[in-house]
């Protein structure tokens, strides 16, 4: 098991160098509260629940935070699951972007030692699993745990990985490089092949080993965590804090939303055809072409005739991923009498990219 922090002044050059985006979960552009799965609520931190049968639940940005920080993400209980079946599964996980840890790599595909460290916070104490997962380079796995050993407390956990030599590398693209999993409740399918701390292959039956506490099954439960950081070398430094404007750049890579205004307006054309086409500018330019997402559907007019008319799901006509610009399409039943430029105002759409 982990067994307590391993700290270090930060270098003389500056603050750590952390690769993970809003580890101080101060960002939450999609909203404080969710009782979605996947991403929902805080940046970057996408919850995953499997075959449960009567858990609800609610994934939120906390303001209870320990020392040095303001936020936290957290797994709230509101319907307990009542028994934990073998094939159930609540995790949090993080993904990081391949290219952004390709340097954790040797020239000859072999792994440098990192560190792993992250505050947390739960009613229930215990023994937990953490795992990390490459995919790249084929598939590598690693595991641990860690101990919560006073209920409702904050804690410092500090996992300090030895490099991997069984691997091939990592590669400098914009897909998966690791999933950091941090396990609440894991039915028996998920634990039965006990810890492998060492870098070995992948199953299911590895994924949670050493997982011995069950959060879901008490409506007083919770679990949070926050100042999540990844770092080459073998030892934890202080939090890498950086501005607000800072995380929610980074953020916007993988996410960003148009809030709904009813005073909005977006100018857009007309082609051959029955669409509306409008032209998107990104915050920042996104990871991939982005899913865009209509919340609110608002109001198409035609300044020469009044016209008006509903849209369906609009969808990435043309994107530039170097410049974050795109033309969007949304099918608006234009017929050929509307030629003047087609107006769209009051809507609300989310653009994803996210891993």
């Amino acid at each position: 098991a982990i067994s307590g922090a391993n700290l270090t002044n930060l270098p003389a050059s500056g603050r750590a160098d952390n690769r993970i985006i809003n580890g101080a979960c101060e960002v939450a552009q999609r909203g404080t509260s969710s009782s979605a799965n996947e991403y929902g609520c805080v940046d970057r931190m996408k919850l995953s629940v499997t075959n449960t049968d009567q858990l609800a639940w609610l994934q939120k940005q906390s303001d209870d935070a320990p020392d040095g920080f303001c936020k936290s993400w957290e797994f709230d209980v509101t319907t307990a699951e009542s028994s934990l079946d073998a094939d159930e599964l609540v995790y949090m996980r993080y993904l990081v972007e391949a290219q952004d840890i390709k340097s954790f790599y040797n020239a000859n595909g072999t792994g440098k030692n990192f560190t792993l460290s992250f505050y947390v916070k739960s009613a229930q104490t215990g023994t937990y699993n953490i795992g990390i997962h490459k995919s790249d380079g084929g598939t590598r796995f690693i595991t641990n745990t860690y101990t919560i050993s006073a209920a409702n407390t904050w804690q410092r956990v500090v996992w300090n990985i030895t490099g991997d030599t069984g691997t091939t590398g990592m590669a400098f693209d914009t897909g998966q490089g690791f999933q950091i999993s941090f396990m609440m409740a894991a039915g028996t399918n998920y634990t039965s092949g006990g810890v492998q701390t060492s870098w070995g292959g992948f199953s299911n039956s590895l994924m949670a080993g050493g997982h011995a506490v069950n959060v879901l099954d008490n409506t007083n439960n919770y679990w949070k965590i926050t100042g999540i950081q990844l770092e080459l070398g073998d030892t934890a430094s202080d939090f890498a804090h950086e501005t607000y404007a800072e995380t929610l750049r980074k953020c916007q890579r993988y996410y960003w939303k148009i809030a709904q205004n009813t005073y909005r307006r977006i100018n857009g054309y007309k082609r051959g055809d029955s669409n509306a086409h409008f032209e998107i500018h990104c915050p920042v330019p996104m990871r991939i072409s982005p899913s865009p997402t209509l919340l609110v559907s608002g109001v198409f007019t035609d300044f020469q005739s009044n016209f008006n008319t509903t849209q369906s799901s609009p969808f990435v006509g043309e994107w530039n991923l170097t410049s974050g610009q795109g033309l969007i399409v949304v099918s608006s039943n234009w017929s050929s009498t509307h030629v003047a430029v087609p107006s769209w105002e009051g809507y609300s759409m989310e653009f994803s990219a996210e891993l």
